[in-house]
């Protein structure tokens, strides 16, 4: 606080703040970014602020630019990075994010139906990727469901699940040997099935993005 109060005596028209909390406790930090936040609105004074902490970005950030080797990728508020990433890497980054591997196999509207190691897999076709392009499809954590074996869907099994108060994660193994992580709230987080039980995945087509593979292994 004192530090920052040296900065804003001088008046500046732009302040950089390089990692500014990344010596604090959690519960500090999560309560001096609210406080930052505060600041910056009644200062006016435009922040420039340095992060890796990727909750703290979104959360405190009007604008956020991604940067890869050196170039930016994409600027966009929170929202539209983490909804509507442009590129692969962005996508990758930030945030978690499952990603499948495939070809375009057709245009259906905004959609792009793409063929992966799961089977021909539907998402929104944000880069307008034609048939026979080198695609991959993201889908959040947070958009999968699970449901009872047997059911329409991917099959799969719980190979972990970890519990985290309001959330649960869970590691779930495909018949084909790909992984992917789900993320579960509310009640559904509270009656996850055991370790090793078959569950059925399914997710809305218009929460998953087909993106062109560039850069995406450097994430």
């Amino acid at each position: 606080r004192v530090a920052i109060a040296r900065a804003l005596a001088v008046e500046p028209q732009v302040l950089l703040l390089d990692e500014p909390l990344s010596a604090l406790d959690l519960k500090l930090r999560q309560h001096m970014r609210n406080e930052l936040r505060a600041i910056q609105r009644r200062v006016g004074i435009t922040f420039i602020y340095i992060t890796h902490d990727q909750g703290e970005a979104l959360t405190m950030s009007d604008r956020i630019a991604v940067m890869n080797r050196g170039v930016i990728e994409q600027v966009a508020d929170g929202r539209t990075l983490y909804n509507h990433p442009r590129t692969a890497f962005v996508a990758a980054f930030v945030g978690e994010n499952n990603r499948l591997a495939g070809r375009v196999l057709e245009m259906d509207g905004d959609l792009a139906r793409v063929e992966t190691p799961l089977g021909p897999l539907a998402g929104v076709n944000a880069r307008k990727l034609m048939a026979g392009s080198d695609a991959i499809l993201f889908v959040r954590p947070e958009s999968l469901t699970i449901g009872p074996a047997g059911a329409d869907g991917i099959p799969a099994r719980i190979a972990e699940a970890s519990f985290e108060g309001t959330v649960t994660h869970l590691t779930l193994a495909t018949e084909a040997g790909i992984r992917l992580i789900a993320t579960l709230s509310g009640a559904t987080a509270r009656n996850v099935p055991e370790e090793g039980a078959p569950v059925t995945l399914t997710w809305p087509s218009a929460e998953a993005i087909v993106l062109p593979p560039e850069s995406a292994d450097h994430a």
